[in-house]
């Protein structure tokens, strides 16, 4: 055993093991030494390098946990904005409604404005024309009341038939007496048929307008008074 320990094999042997030996730490230093890295300025270890980035993942998946949440939220905001859009548009459609009869209601009152306008003018007129219609009653009351004799004597008719123009002159006439009372106009045309006389049995005394040509067909005696 001795001599192996002395032959040159065995120096061989040693010394590859030796120098195994020596590049197996040398490697193990550098790998060492490699495992530090500079981040952010400072020095870190491959053990501190991994714990950071199990901290920085962990705060990747918080994140992105964060950006699920606010991306749900998101949605959801979107979608209560499409509802409140949607309910805004009906809202403003049934605006638009109310302002189109607001509108139409307004234009109705002054339309209606307008004609309580015009009633009232007419009422107005109304009143006048009740007022007038009653002077001219008033009138007319006074007029039947006294009939003015003209200038002139009465005319006495015979029963008979005369021709104005001819046998008596063209005026208005009062006519009394107590018979039938019949005017032709010249072409033939009935003008007067009454009954002269008391009222009570005929139509009193009759006035009219006695015209060239005309025709009077009395059956009694019956006078004629010019009048105005």
């Amino acid at each position: 055993m001795k001599a192996f320990f002395k032959t040159k094999k065995f120096w061989i042997i040693t010394g590859a093991i030796i120098g195994s030996i020596l590049l197996f730490f040398i490697a193990y230093v550098i790998g060492e030494s490699g495992a530090v890295v500079a981040l952010e300025e400072e020095k870190v270890t491959y053990e501190e390098l991994t714990s950071r980035m199990a901290e920085l993942e962990e705060n990747v998946t918080e994140l992105e946990g964060k950006i699920a949440d606010a991306a749900s939220t998101l949605a959801d905001t979107a979608s209560k904005v499409a509802s409140e859009e949607k309910t805004l548009s009906d809202r403003q459609d049934e605006v638009e409604e109310a302002l189109a009869l607001i509108s139409e209601r307004d234009g109705l009152v002054d339309e209606l404005t307008t004609l309580e306008s015009e009633v009232d003018n007419r009422q107005s007129d109304v009143e006048e024309l009740d007022s007038e219609i009653l002077n001219k009653q008033d009138n007319l009351a006074s007029l039947e009341g006294q009939i003015l004799e003209k200038s002139g004597e009465p005319i006495n008719l015979l029963a008979g038939e005369w021709i104005v123009g001819l046998d008596l002159p063209a005026a208005r006439y009062q006519a009394s007496g107590s018979s039938n009372f019949v005017v032709y106009s010249a072409g033939g045309g009935l003008v007067v048929n009454t009954i002269l006389g008391d009222s009570s049995v005929g139509d009193g005394d009759y006035v009219f307008f006695a015209k060239d040509g005309y025709m009077i067909e009395s059956s009694a005696p019956a006078t004629l008074l010019p009048v105005e």
